[in-house]
């Protein structure tokens, strides 16, 4: 179950992260670039592990933007192989909870400090939301009688 719960809660992380990665990757190199390389990656990856290959092929050069704007195939990665692996054993309710869970608080943190693009704090009224998600996902993964 522990593993179950890691994996909802990188599915939601990966989730939120990915909309900020890719919006800024987009706002550099244009949209079809962006969704481009993305699959690209995405693509690499699984044939890489299809091939059980332990390292990756030169990525050649880059356009100037920075390092972490490249991650977004990467973390949808995890996103495909979480959600395959934990919904049939976890079911959909108590892993979707984790994952909304995970993507309003990585959400409000980016918000926050600024790093999904747009500056909103982390207001008390705002931090209040996000328990009561807390408490709504507990509700969900209690066990039921």
């Amino acid at each position: 179950m522990t593993l179950l719960v890691i994996l909802s809660l990188a599915i939601g992380v990966s989730v939120a992260l990915q909309g900020s990665i890719n919006g800024a990757l987009a706002g550099r190199v244009g949209l079809v670039t962006a969704v481009l390389v993305n699959a690209a990656i995405g693509f690499s990856v699984a044939l890489i592990w299809w091939l059980a290959a332990p390292r990756f092929a030169p990525v050649g050069e880059r356009p100037p933007v920075a390092t972490w704007m490249w991650l977004g195939g990467f973390v949808g990665m995890i996103i495909l192989v979480s959600a395959a692996y934990t919904f049939p054993r976890f079911g959909a309710g108590p892993t979707l909870s984790l994952v909304v869970l995970a993507q309003l608080t990585t959400g409000l943190l980016l918000d926050h400090y600024g790093w999904s693009g747009r500056e909103l704090a982390a207001t008390p009224t705002r931090i209040l939301g996000a328990f009561v998600i807390l408490i709504g996902a507990w509700m969900i993964l209690r066990p039921t009688r």
